[in-house]
């Protein structure tokens, strides 16, 4: 995905929410409420299972299931931010 493309979709989600901001009258629960789920979407990305050999090599210790930090799905790392500038155009 190239940078132009994350812009226009940053621009639509601003623009979306400045429209729909100004057309219905938003709660600030539905805007906490949207918030909340885009910093979640943000920081649940970025968190995948790692398999066990790749622990064992790092020196974990144990196979039981840990989470690093990895940001493999960057589609959901990009859905947070443009909830959170969708959110930023209504309010």
């Amino acid at each position: 995905m190239h940078k132009s493309e994350v812009f226009f979709f940053l621009l639509s989600a601003f623009i979306l929410g400045v429209f729909l901001g100004s057309v219905f009258d938003f709660s600030i629960s539905v805007v906490l409420i949207l918030t909340i789920v885009g910093i979640s979407a943000i920081v649940l990305s970025g968190f995948t299972p790692t398999p066990e050999q790749e622990l064992l090599k790092s020196g974990a210790g144990s196979t039981d299931s840990r989470l690093v930090l990895g940001l493999n799905n960057k589609y959901i790392f990009l859905s947070g931010f443009i909830i959170l500038v969708f959110v930023g155009g209504i309010a």
